[in-house]
């Protein structure tokens, strides 16, 4: 049928016929690629090759794109000619084996009329045509607004680790989960609670053919929720954890003017100010009690923690922390913050105690520090 035919073309184009070569290409990887990436892919001179964040597209094709062709501009050299091309692959299916969930996804929709009164499996998908098909991110089951009908995800698992693994689901309509065409999850409001399944799967660390069958009701903003994985460890959810797109979100001073944000930084007062400085200092300043929390030279404040799950994760700053700096004199009057400015390198904060307006100065002080000053 043509969405079998789909599937198995798309499995091709990403180099994934065959899971045997992981051997030969982890013996590749710790040949040429551990002293940029790590010994365990953990990254070092280079990129990590196992984290949620790719620059250069997360997808099998993108990958094996950059092993053949390279990255211009940086120390990654393409392998083609270097090596045969069956060893490229099979460097990219090694790499693709250290990752973690569901990739190489295909959805594909079906008309409500093929199902209705009968019991969702996946053998009445092989004798139906399926009526859109589209490659889709790893980790986002979704279906589109307002489409009333029954949906197949097909894909490929990987399991991290030996162990146990579970698919857990929550949601309306009937939504059943295949891992290499075994039953492990049947369960929604649509199906009686005897004939509800879910049951843990014991399986060895590598990549396994995956498959979800879901059928609800038409519905706006449409996904599955709830998560899978180790049955008594490490959990991802079913959507929002995407690799694709995913790129670092950094934010740095410019080598001209002071910057000032405010960002949740864990162990840092959400009120204060983070100073960005020229001289790629970050100052964390606590406008109501006049206290440098933390200082940071050669930092910069990264954004990326929150978008793996779209989640409120603080940001984090990267830098080398500045141990000892000059705080403000200590006041026993009111302290009053009325608001900041940014004048040139310095970054002005302006206060008022009792009644009598102040200006707090921060400034760069050569290359690794800064300087904090008051005045009337």
């Amino acid at each position: 049928m043509r969405h079998t035919t789909v599937f198995i073309s798309l499995c091709m184009s990403f180099g994934f016929t065959s899971f045997a070569s992981i051997e030969r290409g982890q013996e590749l990887y710790s040949q040429v690629c551990f002293y940029c990436h790590g010994n365990e892919l953990e990254g070092g001179k280079g990129p990590s090759l196992k984290d949620e964040y790719w620059s250069h597209g997360s997808s099998p094709k993108s990958i094996l794109t950059i092993l053949n062709k390279g990255v211009p501009g940086t120390e990654m050299i393409g392998y083609q000619g270097v090596f045969p091309q069956s060893d490229i692959k099979a460097l990219q299916t090694f790499i693709l084996s250290k990752q973690k969930g569901v990739r190489e996804l295909l959805r594909e929709e079906y008309k409500n009329q093929h199902f209705t009164g009968l019991e969702l499996t996946h053998k009445i998908f092989e004798g139906t045509e399926s009526s859109n098909q589209k490659i889709i991110p790893e980790n986002t089951f979704w279906v589109d607004n307002r489409f009333a009908g029954s949906i197949r995800f097909q894909g490929v698992f990987y399991a991290w680790e030996d162990g146990l693994y579970d698919f857990n689901i929550n949601g309306e309509g009937r939504t059943l989960v295949y891992i290499q065409d075994e039953l492990i999850t049947r369960i929604g409001k649509d199906i009686h609670q005897e004939r509800q399944l879910i049951k843990s799967i014991q399986l060895t660390k590598g990549a396994y053919k995956f498959e979800i069958l879901h059928e609800s009701k038409r519905k706006f903003g449409h996904r599955i929720a709830g998560n899978y994985g180790k049955t008594n460890g490490e959990r991802i959810q079913f959507h929002g954890r995407s690799l694709q797109g995913n790129v670092p979100k950094l934010i740095k001073s410019n080598q001209i003017e002071a910057k000032v944000v405010r960002k949740w930084i864990r162990n840092i007062a959400p009120r204060s100010l983070l100073c960005l400085l020229p001289n790629n200092v970050i100052v964390a300043y606590n406008p109501q009690d006049r206290k440098i929390e933390k200082a940071w030279h050669s930092a910069l404040i990264n954004q990326t923690p929150s978008l793996p799950d779209r989640s409120a994760a603080p940001s984090k700053i990267q830098g080398t922390e500045i141990k000892s700096f000059t705080q403000l004199p200590e006041i026993s009057s009111k302290n009053n913050y009325l608001g900041y400015q940014v004048k040139g390198a310095s970054v002005i904060i302006n206060t008022s105690i009792n009644g009598q307006k102040r200006k707090i100065v921060i400034t760069p002080d050569k290359a690794n520090s800064f300087k904090i000053s008051e005045q009337p």
